[in-house]
């Protein structure tokens, strides 16, 4: 009985060792199938990776174009800041243009009513 009891352990010892031989097999080709995807997945970000360069890219792009339409705006405020000036010189040339025309106007007025009445006065009759 010992000898059976023997040879029944060494069959299923035999059995269990190829069961987990097999176990064994089979992680090791998840384990594969595990680094292939880590692989996929490394190849992915660097194609992100490579995506986003290309953003920063872009972006420092945009960003020196709106240097430049900063710069032109501020030349843009300097000559409005001049034209400004320039009509306010312009007013207030027109304004003391406008008060002299109307005290030429006024002095004329009076000169000839001046001398109307000074006509009249003289005038015989």
């Amino acid at each position: 009985m010992e000898a059976m009891r023997q040879s029944w352990s060494d069959d299923r010892l035999d059995v269990l060792n190829e069961r987990v031989d097999q176990g064994f097999r089979l992680i090791d080709e998840r384990f594969e199938g595990v680094v292939v995807r880590f692989e996929q997945v490394d190849r992915r970000f660097e194609q992100v990776d490579r995506r986003f360069e290309q953003v920063d890219r872009n972006f420092e792009q945009v960003d020196r174009r709106l240097d430049q339409v900063d710069r032109r705006l501020d030349q843009i405020d300097v000559r409005l800041e001049r034209v400004e000036a320039a009509v306010v010189r312009l007013d207030d040339r027109m304004a003391q243009t406008s008060l002299t025309v109307v005290v030429a106007i006024t002095v004329g007025f009076i000169a000839n009513i001046t001398a109307v009445v000074v006509a009249l006065l003289l005038a015989p009759g």
